[in-house]
């Protein structure tokens, strides 16, 4: 039998059927007219999502949250949007547990934003001891399949494409999740370590994609840096010359692993989906 090939004409004709579904989606289902915190409607030139009560709502963190840690990680520095909180969880909850993985893209559109005021991304190369930085590299802390095909995305790796798209910059699966984790829910880093033991590993030919080359590795939110940690030093074993971490959200402290609470305690974020959320009431006033 011989083999099937689409010729150039019907490539063409896919991609532009393909272009026309998704614009045709666009109209129908706009991703920035409701906030996906509160989810009012919004002005539409809200490119990220959040309308600007939210906005001012959130924690915002103008430094990195684990800089006077970061001896204890192998990751070289985190840049966080925001701190983990009651309009966080509003929406992690979406994203991680509603199906709305389109939220995905106007956060990672904020989170390359961010990560370009740091010095260590710019369309410039910087010096960092006395050498340029390697090409950049985006790439997710990954989910186990058995997670995948029921949640049907990472949205880790969703807000990595959104980042890396937003930065001008390739995007790579270079780990996977190969095995799956028993709840982390109000353990320490160390606990969380010893979970995460063998959990992990690179991809088939990552090696020959990160040597020398600096990582940007995304996640949602971090709690102890215990996941990020174990990941880093995977791609460090690789060859990999520098490791940033990028996330939305920070929980708690990154020393003593702590998960932040409010008037009540929040399920830890790498559990939400295994915890039944309450139906709270959207509340105007901070928590």
């Amino acid at each position: 039998m011989g083999s099937f090939s689409i010729g150039p004409g019907r490539k063409e004709a896919f991609g532009i059927v393909k272009f026309s579904a998704e614009k045709l989606l666009d109209l129908m289902f706009p991703a920035n007219i409701y906030c996906v915190c509160c989810g009012d409607t919004m002005d539409s030139s809200r490119v990220h999502g959040l309308c600007d009560k939210c906005a001012q709502k959130l924690d915002w963190l103008p430094d990195d949250p684990f800089h006077a840690v970061l001896d204890n990680f192998a990751f070289d520095s985190v840049t966080a949007c925001c701190r983990y909180g009651f309009y966080v969880r509003q929406i992690m909850n979406k994203l991680k547990l509603g199906g709305e993985g389109y939220i995905a893209e106007g956060l990672g559109r904020l989170m390359g934003e961010r990560l370009r005021l740091e010095e260590i991304v710019g369309k410039e190369r910087k010096q960092i001891d006395g050498g340029e930085l390697p090409l950049k590299i985006v790439t997710c802390v990954p989910m186990h399949r058995d997670k995948l095909k029921k949640r049907g995305y990472n949205q880790a790796e969703l807000l990595a494409r959104a980042a890396a798209k937003e930065l001008g910059l390739p995007y790579a699966d270079l780990l996977i999740k190969q095995k799956a984790t028993a709840s982390m829910r109000g353990s320490d880093a160390q606990t969380r370590r010893g979970l995460l033991t063998d959990s992990f590993t690179l991809a088939k030919d990552a090696e020959d994609r990160i040597r020398d080359k600096h990582i940007i590795l995304v996640d949602d939110v971090m709690t102890t840096g215990s996941t990020a940690d174990v990941c880093a030093r995977l791609l460090r074993s690789g060859g990999a010359a520098r490791v940033d971490v990028l996330c939305f959200a920070v929980s708690g402290s990154p020393s003593a692993g702590a998960e932040e609470t409010a008037d009540f305690e929040f399920p830890g974020p790498e559990d939400e989906e295994d915890f039944e959320f309450p139906d709270f009431a959207f509340q105007e006033k901070d928590i």
